[in-house]
């Protein structure tokens, strides 16, 4: 289970293994919205002053990895079968689209 709590002004993301919490993310950023695919892989949204962007979560050290290479406010990311869903706001609206990464 992976869920967020601040810690030093910021949102983190702790893994607890169902008998403890580790601290998964120690960065000046906002963490946000994490979710597993059905491979085992966990991504979030990670940015800061409402600009977030997903990235891959490294689950042995937290290292975040971006892989969404535009500059729009994520909302929520859902892993698909081909990439993933996101939600976009923009101009005062959400916007769903499916988003194939490239790794």
């Amino acid at each position: 289970l992976t869920y967020v709590s601040p810690r030093d002004q910021y949102d983190q993301l702790y893994l607890w293994d169902g008998n403890r919490a580790r601290l998964l993310t120690r960065t000046n950023q906002h963490h946000r919205n994490p979710v597993w695919d059905p491979a085992g892989n966990l991504y979030c949204l990670t940015g800061e002053h409402g600009y977030y962007r997903p990235a891959t979560v490294d689950q042995s050290d937290g290292t975040t990895v971006i892989i969404w290479p535009y500059r729009e406010t994520v909302l929520e990311l859902a892993p698909a079968s081909d990439g993933f869903l996101v939600t976009l706001y923009n101009n005062k609206r959400s916007e769903f689209y499916r988003y194939q990464p490239s790794f």
